[in-house]
């Protein structure tokens, strides 16, 4: 289960998940052998939202990544445009 959980996000480009969620992960991989196959079997039947969790994913890692950064600057980027110092 492990080395298809790796196939998986490799492919679908999932974000390395932050150290927050390992607990979360290796609880799946505790799981009887039998759940863990169910759970990845109803994950490749319903594949699209696999896709929509990627991207919500991605895009929350980014923001957060970006958000992280810009502390670290002391700026805080609009969207509206420009970038404004926060001292």
């Amino acid at each position: 289960m492990a080395r298809l959980w790796a196939v998986a996000t490799r492919d679908l480009q999932f974000p390395i998940h932050g150290v927050k969620y390992d607990e979360v992960v290796m609880q799946f991989f505790a799981l009887p052998l039998v759940a863990q196959e169910a759970a990845i079997m109803a994950l490749m039947d319903e594949y699209r939202s696999i896709v929509t969790i990627a991207r919500v994913w991605s895009a929350k890692a980014k923001l957060e990544g970006r958000q992280a950064y810009e502390l670290s600057r002391g700026t805080i980027h609009s969207d509206y445009g420009g970038d404004r110092v926060v001292r």
